[in-house]
């Protein structure tokens, strides 16, 4: 086991692939602490779109709360996270703005349009990581398999 711990990185991946999927559908940051709340202006969005609303942050944002969320493994690493493209402003936040702006001409009415990216402030809502509980998690896992390689 000591010359290919590619199975303990498995059980690894498998837990915290659950851990970031709990955090996420609890609102909870790494911390424990709750999620920051949607804003009314995104409440109004998906009204305005006609789509259901669920007050939850990070519920309703694309695939990442749904199948996003993977672990990838070597012989020598485990990586743990989001492929989604706006996955690191969910947990880092970014403020409005800060990925420029843009503008254009609408293909239905032809009327000019401007904004921002993002078009708003966007809270971070930390859930990639390792909380302690994660850590703990983590090292009886590890635990668990030296034991059971040196029975």
């Amino acid at each position: 086991m000591l010359d290919d711990i590619t199975s303990v990185f498995q059980e690894m991946g498998e837990y915290m692939v659950g851990s970031m999927y709990d955090r996420i559908t609890a609102g909870t940051a790494l911390d424990g602490s709750p999620f920051a709340p949607k804003s009314e202006t995104t409440m109004a969005l998906y009204r305005k779109k006609g789509e259901g609303i669920d007050s939850r942050p990070l519920i309703h944002t694309g695939q990442m709360s749904n199948h996003g969320l993977h672990y990838s493994f070597t012989k020598d690493t485990l990586r743990f996270g989001s492929s989604e493209p706006y996955a690191a402003v969910q947990n880092f936040g970014a403020a409005k703005g800060a990925f420029g702006a843009y503008s254009g001409v609408s293909k239905k009415n032809g009327r000019r349009y401007a904004g921002s990216s993002p078009w708003g402030d966007i809270p971070a809502r930390p859930f990639v990581g390792l909380s302690e509980q994660d850590e703990a998690a983590l090292l009886d896992i590890v635990t668990d398999a030296l034991r059971r390689t040196l029975k």
